[in-house]
């Protein structure tokens, strides 16, 4: 019996000795764009009641959201994986 434990031994350390070694994950993830970490810009009040006045703010707003919503996109996309 003491002959078979010896040779169960045996296989397992041989096993392990041809394995492949594990492979390294990457330890630097790339660097981002300087542009994608600036914060989004503040919220601007509309100057006056007019109706003219809000529609440029509106559109101005949009505008702003459109640029803040595409640099987070981006980021996500250059975040490993």
């Amino acid at each position: 019996m003491r002959l078979a434990y010896l040779w169960i031994a045996a296989l397992t350390m041989s096993g392990c000795a041809t394995s492949t070694p594990p492979s390294t994950p990457p330890t630097r993830s790339p660097p981002l764009d300087s542009a994608l970490a600036a914060p989004c810009p503040e919220v601007p009040k509309p100057e006056s009641p007019d109706y003219d006045v809000w529609q440029v703010w509106a559109i101005n707003l949009l505008q702003q959201y459109a640029d803040c919503a595409a640099r987070h996109a981006k980021t996500v996309q250059a975040w490993p994986k």
